[in-house]
C-alpha cells in the first residue's frame, strides 16, 4: 500500500492546529506568515504541491519533526 503523500501528512496537520488555535484563517496564515490562500487550499485539501521551505516553515512553526508528521498522519491510504 502506498503512503500518503507529503501534502497531505502537511494539511492534516494545519487543519489540527487551526482547529485548536480558535482563529480566523486570516489571523491563523499571519502566524504561521503563510499566505491566506494557501492555508485554506491546505485546510480544503486541494493544494497539489508545496515547496520544501514552505514544508519547513510550518513544521518548525508548530514544532513538529518530519519524523512525527509521519507517526501521526502517515498511515497507508486504501486501494
Amino acid at each position: 500500500m502506498p503512503r500518503k503523500p507529503l501534502v497531505s501528512m502537511v494539511s492534516n496537520l494545519v487543519k489540527d492546529e487551526f482547529k485548536s488555535s480558535g482563529m480566523t484563517v486570516n489571523g491563523f496564515a499571519n502566524m504561521v506568515r503563510l499566505n491566506r490562500q494557501t492555508i485554506k487550499r491546505l485546510l480544503n485539501e486541494s493544494q497539489s504541491y508545496l515547496r520544501s521551505d514552505i514544508i519547513d516553515q510550518i513544521l518548525n512553526k508548530f514544532e513538529v519533526s518530519y519524523t512525527e508528521l509521519e507517526k501521526r498522519y502517515g498511515e497507508y491510504e486504501k486501494e
